[in-house]
C-alpha cells in the first residue's frame, strides 16, 4: 500500500513489479514501473523515518 501511495503506483503496476524493477541505494531508491502500452517510468521512493 505504501508504495502505490508514495510512488504514485496503480495497481496493476504494482502487481508487475520484480525485484530488478527496485534499485536500492545508502540514500536513495527508486522504482521502474511498468504501464500500459510497455510504458516504463522511473519513480524516486523517499527515505523512510
Amino acid at each position: 500500500m505504501a508504495t502505490m501511495l508514495y510512488a504514485g503506483a496503480w495497481v496493476e503496476e504494482c502487481a508487475q513489479l520484480e525485484v530488478a524493477d527496485v534499485l536500492i541505494t545508502a540514500r536513495t531508491g527508486h522504482l521502474r514501473l511498468h504501464g500500459k502500452g510497455d510504458e516504463v517510468r522511473t519513480v524516486p521512493l523517499p527515505p523512510l523515518p
